[in-house]
């Protein structure tokens, strides 16, 4: 089973835009609907879904899947290519940042080659970013299995997803030994609603879930909570097939950029305007 890449990217709506989300949000939606046949035509389907921000209007979400790695990096650094790919959407949005998750997984499935909660009517993004020893600690992974225990209990019937992102810089110290200060958890977990997530939270700041939440919370030198909401209306049910894939779409784990030199797998993604 060949392994493939999640891409989760984070764009705004810059001023001056008025922002007016009746209008708004549809002219954004046609385009970033453009951009993903784009993609599917030129470069390679990456099945993506758009989401909204509860905490912020003006943020725009996008969960896509590439085949390996490099294939994201190889489009981002074809200016003329991109340029031409994102056109629709370059009035409209600004680039912020870019994470990626390497699954083994394949994405003949699309999206739902993963167990990414995608039916839910509300998707909580937590990013929490620790040092890498605490990272890779057995206590860590005690209290996380607990915290992941208790978790998947309380979604059901949503799933949980979890994964450390792959593209955080490393260096070398003077023995060349590759060096990482840091690591990113990425955790997707679907809800039928924001309030019952919040709820949730302030439950785990008591038993059962206190020594386990908490330790992890503590140990984070930097977090971030988001609540998305599918702009396309995928969240409201049990969807057994994506709208917008034909079934005769499929991911080859070769890219079908032409004219591309390979990024390295194992070199830092650059992230425009990071």
């Amino acid at each position: 089973m060949s392994s493939c890449t999640i891409e989760l990217t984070k764009l705004r709506i810059p001023p001056p835009i008025t922002f007016d989300p009746i209008t708004l949000y549809p002219k954004i939606l046609s385009a970033l609907q453009i951009v993903r046949q784009n993609l599917a035509n030129r470069v390679v389907p990456t099945h993506s879904r758009f989401y909204t921000c509860d905490q912020d209007p003006a943020f725009i979400y996008i969960l896509g899947c590439w085949p390996p790695h490099y294939t994201h990096d190889a489009f981002l650094e074809n200016k003329n290519l991109m340029e031409e790919v994102l056109r629709p959407q370059e009035d409209l949005l600004e680039f912020i940042w870019s994470n990626h998750i390497v699954v083994s997984s394949t994405p003949n499935n699309g999206m739902y080659a993963f167990t990414l909660p995608l039916n839910a009517p509300i998707i909580t993004l937590e990013k929490l970013t620790m040092s890498h020893d605490w990272a890779h600690s057995k206590l860590r992974d005690k209290h996380q299995r607990k915290l992941t225990e208790i978790l998947e209990a309380a979604t059901k019937p949503y799933t949980v997803f979890e994964w450390w992102r792959c593209d955080l810089p490393i260096w070398k110290d003077e023995t060349e030994m590759v060096l990482r200060d840091r690591d990113e958890s990425v955790r997707f977990s679907g809800w039928d609603n924001r309030e019952r997530h919040e709820e949730w939270v302030r439950e785990m700041r008591g038993p059962p879930g206190v020594t386990a939440y908490m330790s992890l919370w503590d140990h984070c030198v930097e977090t971030e909570v988001v609540h998305l909401r599918d702009m396309e209306g995928w969240g409201e049910g049990d969807m057994k097939e994506e709208p917008h894939i034909k079934k005769e779409s499929v991911v080859d784990d070769e890219p079908r950029i032409k004219n591309e030199t390979s990024v390295d797998e194992e070199s830092e993604v650059k992230v425009v305007g990071a």
